[in-house]
């Protein structure tokens, strides 16, 4: 089975990149993803700022390969970081990354948790090379929260 984080052509990334985000345009208000392109990478960032306050800060850096003339694409770096504003209060949610390593970890994919008031629980949870998330994992978790939010209201 191919890796979904395996090497895709520019333009099945972006079609495949869009259609995921067009599933959650009930949730998704405003997206300033932005992706610059160079001649050895893709280096993407922005908010996805989504309903009831829920932001999700994107950086992620992807190298380019190119195979019989054709641009491809695979992520190397990324980090998705999920926070809820509510007026002048920003809680972190959750993030996930693999910029940094943590002791004890084999590889640098984990999930930072955060407490009710935004602060980072540590350690980290490993999540390794095979499962970390792509974006729409992460649109979708964010948006499960939104919703959880929304059935319990004393929850932040």
């Amino acid at each position: 089975m191919a890796s979904r984080h395996g090497w895709a052509s520019w333009d099945q990334y972006i079609s495949a990149h869009q259609r995921y985000l067009d599933q959650f345009a009930h949730f998704i208000e405003v997206d300033t993803l932005n992706p610059v392109v160079t001649e050895s990478a893709v280096e993407w960032t922005g908010v996805l700022a989504c309903s009831g306050g829920i932001e999700i800060h994107v950086r992620k850096l992807q190298v380019i390969n190119l195979e019989h003339g054709r641009f491809r694409v695979r992520t190397r770096l990324y980090s998705y970081h999920v926070l809820a504003r509510k007026g002048e209060a920003i809680h972190s949610l959750f993030r996930y990354d693999n910029v940094h390593m943590h002791p004890g970890h084999p590889d640098a994919h984990h999930r930072h948790h955060y407490d009710e008031h935004g602060i980072d629980q540590h350690p980290p949870q490993h999540i390794g090379e095979e499962d970390w998330p792509t974006l729409a994992d992460v649109v979708a978790e964010a948006e499960r929260h939104y919703l959880r939010r929304l059935s319990d209201p004393t929850s932040r």
